[in-house]
């Protein structure tokens, strides 16, 4: 069945949300990555600046866990991927070629034990409730940087799949355009060991 006007729109509309917060999350990435490895060139930053680097670190992290909580949110009437999804199947219909994939990307988003679970803990735990029950998150759920950017190739990667399969939009430049800010982190570390 094809889409009438508003339908395209409603798509496009959570595109343009994903595509954004998905471009905010890999900025975010690629300066943390920028600030760990100045951290390593320029180790003296630390000691000129023994709290700072830390605290925008985890400042940046916590921005980061926001962003992809963001994108992987199960509330209703959110632009999320679950919420573009849900909409998906809404538009085209349960029988149609784009049931499968739907379900497919559902079931990937659902993996209980990957990193989108561990974001999703994060971000309810930490973020939206600030938890005080004695659960170790950090500890329960850890994540380093190489793990971080599968998640985030893996999230491009489905929102990809979602947007072209319904409206034959590409958005896949997102990681590629934030590649400069790992640069940028970097250079700030060795501006401050300078």
């Amino acid at each position: 069945m094809p889409l009438n006007e508003q339908q395209k729109a409603n798509l496009e509309a959570d595109a343009e949300a994903l595509n954004s917060t998905l471009c905010a999350a890999w900025r975010i990435f690629y300066l943390m990555q920028g600030l760990h490895r100045g951290a390593n060139e320029y180790p003296e930053t630390l000691e000129r600046c023994p709290g700072a680097l830390p605290e925008i670190w985890r400042a940046q992290f916590w921005t980061l866990v926001t962003c992809t909580g963001t994108i992987l949110d199960r509330t209703r009437n959110t632009q999320s991927l679950p919420a573009l999804l849900a909409r998906i199947r809404r538009y085209f219909g349960e029988g149609s070629d784009l049931s499968g994939l739907v379900a497919d990307l559902e079931a990937q988003l659902r993996k209980p034990d990957g990193a989108f679970h561990k974001i999703e803990e994060w971000r309810h735990r930490v973020v939206a409730h600030n938890a005080r029950d004695g659960i170790d998150v950090f500890g329960d759920h850890p994540m380093d940087l190489d793990e971080i950017e599968a998640m985030l190739d893996e999230l491009t990667r489905l929102i990809g799949e979602a947007i072209w399969n319904s409206i034959a939009v590409h958005y896949y430049h997102q990681k590629e355009a934030s590649q400069e800010y790992a640069e940028h982190g970097r250079a700030m570390i060795k501006r401050i060991a300078s």
